[in-house]
């Protein structure tokens, strides 16, 4: 990108000021959703698991999903301070770790600074920037990782003898890093060797970059033993989602059709002209040799999660995916933008911003105006209005919000039914009826408080020869007094 006269980034004192303007409009698009947005069944999940020991996290994910680093850091964060807020501060932090990584990296030129505005307005990693989950670290760690392997790929072709490159190095353990934070981070592991195959015509590069892969796959060969003993239960709600496995490059742009539950729907207009600015900022690739290593380091997971879709199982999932790809897709489309002259440049640039603008802004103030989520609002009237000496009996998803609720002030005992729910209360067990009648006899004699979703199997063994009288209730879920 050739600085223009008048080009402020050219000076020290533009650039500090261009880092600053990003860095206030990434913090704007973020902190409203740090405290405004209600916390949400995974987070809870998160903030459950998390304060449990190291080993009993590991023992709890056997029965779930998941690798365990980003869970063994919020057990450092809640024993710190035990809030939902506090994990979604850790995410922040990982993201904010991100953009000063990208601005930062003098490597990438003047592109850092678009890369860095892109990161901001994406609404995907706007959304995921203040969860209270692992893809902010798992996006961090692929920050690094691609910053890493550019600088390795921009080097001289390694000489015989000479000691491994510390940037291939540095990638390699992100890498791996990554995929202990998220599964998502696996689909990176194959980047070194795929840009060594594209880099390397005279092939040491890309002996070195499948070599690197190699050791990335055996040093998370603990995280693949997990993943193989994980229920397949756990995760069977990717299964619900309708989804081409081709979707992912859709949605890449900067403003879709999100699954409403996560971020407002952007208007089929806006999608569409999304997806077209996206395909010309990208037009140009060819003509950027940065360009095109950071096409492969985008296009390689996505190309694996793809093929594991029509294979395997489906493994992406909206907006999710998106947040963990984003820092190499946005260093991708800066650097192919170079190859366009400044007024188109310019054009582009600008509508893919404002586009990312608007997508984030009416996804941020949908949240605002969301009502409480129905198993929410029952924990919260058990808090409001029972008794905390009463013991209370609860099922399904209702058993985690319950038990959330529990403070010094407000503590009765709460019983799982069944009692696997609290063995992975990540996903829900659905037993028989003649299972839980069974199980029934374990639970302390009437009267008790039983909460949970209404008309299931779980209200129909509690009610089997007993009376319950109804408490409250909001048609999804609700509370009785059995006797």
């Amino acid at each position: 990108m050739s600085p223009a006269p008048d080009d402020l980034l050219a000076t020290r004192r533009g650039g500090i000021a261009a880092g600053l303007g990003i860095t206030a409009l990434f913090l704007a698009l973020r902190i409203p959703l740090l405290r405004g947005r209600e916390p949400f069944f995974d987070e809870l999940f998160t903030r459950w698991l998390a304060a449990q020991p190291f080993g009993a996290i590991l023992r709890a994910l056997r029965l779930d999903s998941g690798p365990p680093l980003y869970y063994f850091l919020a057990h450092i964060i809640f024993a710190v301070h035990d809030s939902i807020i506090a994990a979604r501060v850790l995410s922040l932090t990982c993201v904010l770790g991100t953009l000063v990584l990208i601005l930062a990296a003098q490597s990438l030129g003047r592109i850092r600074y678009l890369a860095a505005a892109l990161l901001a307005v994406y609404p995907p990693f706007v959304l995921f920037s203040v969860d209270a989950r692992s893809y902010a670290l798992c996006a961090l760690f692929i920050a690094i990782a691609v910053v890493a392997l550019e600088r390795w790929s921009a080097d001289a072709e390694p000489v015989p003898g000479r000691p491994l490159n510390p940037w291939l190095l540095a990638a390699t353990g992100a890498l791996v890093a990554a995929a202990y934070s998220h599964y998502y981070g696996a689909l990176f592991l194959p980047l070194p060797a795929a840009l060594g195959l594209i880099e390397s015509p005279a092939g040491r590069r890309r002996v070195a970059g499948i070599a690197a892969t190699l050791v990335a796959g055996v040093l998370f060969l603990p995280g693949i033993a997990l993943a193989l003993r994980q229920p397949p239960q756990a995760t069977a709600w990717f299964g619900e989602q309708e989804t081409s496995p081709f979707a992912a490059l859709a949605a890449l742009g900067f403003a879709a059709d999100y699954p409403r539950a996560l971020f407002a729907p952007a208007p089929a207009l806006l999608v569409a002209f999304a997806l077209v600015l996206l395909i010309a900022s990208i037009a140009r690739t060819a003509s950027s040799p940065r360009a095109i290593r950071f096409a492969v380091m985008t296009l390689t997971p996505v190309a694996v999660a793809m093929a594991m879709q029509l294979t395997v199982r489906q493994v992406w999932f909206p907006m999710r995916f998106e947040a963990v790809i984003a820092p190499p897709l946005a260093i991708w489309i800066a650097a192919a933008l170079d190859g366009w002259r400044r007024p188109l440049r310019i054009a582009i640039a600008g509508g893919i911003l404002l586009t990312g603008l608007g997508a984030s802004w009416n996804g941020i103030i949908d949240h605002y105006r969301r009502p409480l989520d129905p198993y929410r609002q029952i924990a919260i009237e058990a808090r409001r209005t029972l008794d905390p000496r009463s013991p209370i009996v609860a099922s399904g998803y209702l058993w985690l919000e319950v038990v959330s609720q529990r403070d010094a002030s407000w503590h009765p005992p709460v019983i799982a039914f069944p009692a696997e729910q609290a063995a992975h209360p990540g996903w829900r067990p659905a037993p028989s009826l003649d299972a839980l009648l069974r199980e029934r006899t374990a639970l302390p004699s009437p009267p008790f408080v039983w909460i949970g979703e209404l008309n299931t199997n779980e209200m129909k063994a509690i009610l089997t020869g007993r009376s319950g009288t109804a408490l409250f209730a909001n048609g999804r879920a609700g509370a009785m007094l059995v006797k």
